[in-house]
């Protein structure tokens, strides 16, 4: 409820503010729909099936194809926790969004890292049975698969 509140604070007309502030509302709002996608984690499970995770992986994604791309480098932890939960045609948009970025020749920081992260936890969700328990939980079995040993900030 918190962070729904949050979102209503953030401004929706940009006009007269600096790059620099619009900017930093952009990114803060990207991190706010990832974490409520991160709490949805934590309230349904790995698989994620709450009934507005699919709408709030769009926003979080849209809200990443609107920052400018030489900020895209700062999001790697929502783009992480998003793509994690992202399900059919709006996979290969978050795989897109790091394929432009590139392109356009911007930092890509940890963003390749998270994208392994992104990969193999659709792999290990694809080949798990819902309901089926395993030993850890499949971001924690997707790093250990990738040897991931970073900290996305």
């Amino acid at each position: 409820a918190r962070l729904q509140k949050g979102f209503s604070s953030i401004p929706i007309a940009m006009d007269g503010r600096t790059k620099h502030d619009q900017e930093t509302e952009l990114v803060t709002n990207i991190f706010g729909l990832s974490a409520v996608l991160y709490l949805a984690i934590v309230v349904s499970g790995s698989f994620g099936r709450l009934p507005a995770v699919p709408e709030d992986v769009l926003f979080a994604l849209s809200a990443m194809k609107a920052v400018p791309k030489h900020l895209l480098m700062r999001v790697a932890w929502p783009y992480c926790v998003a793509g994690c939960l992202a399900e059919g045609c709006l996979r290969e948009d978050f795989r897109q969004l790091l394929s432009e970025t590139k392109a356009e020749g911007h930092p890509m920081g940890q963003l390749w890292n998270a994208l392994d992260l992104v990969e193999e936890f659709w792999k290990i969700r694809e080949s798990m049975i819902p309901g089926q328990h395993i030993e850890g939980s499949p971001w924690a079995l997707a790093m250990r698969s990738t040897e991931m040993k970073t900290l996305m900030i």
